[in-house]
């Protein structure tokens, strides 16, 4: 990124992991998430995820949350980031 703001317009940054589009792509691990749980049996009381740009925590929960306002699931989220690099 600092490339870029430094290059006079020669270079580009593209902002992903923020984005919309981006969120709703990676809920693809949220819904491979519920399908492993139900073959398991099981539910999950907590969902946690890594926030930075998003994309992390939207991918884990947002399916979740989808359950938890049209099945009345009873789900905890957790947003969670590193110590050493913190947002």
């Amino acid at each position: 990124m600092e490339v870029a703001a430094k290059s006079g317009g020669d270079t580009k940054y593209s902002l992903g992991s923020v984005l919309n589009h981006v969120l709703m792509h990676q809920t693809v691990i949220g819904e491979e998430a519920l399908e492993q749980m139900e073959l398991a049996g099981e539910y999950p009381d907590v969902v946690i995820g890594c926030v930075g740009g998003g994309s992390n925590f939207a991918g884990i929960a947002y399916p979740f949350m989808r359950e938890m306002f049209t099945k009345g699931h009873k789900t905890r989220f957790v947003a969670v980031e590193p110590t050493a690099c913190p947002r």
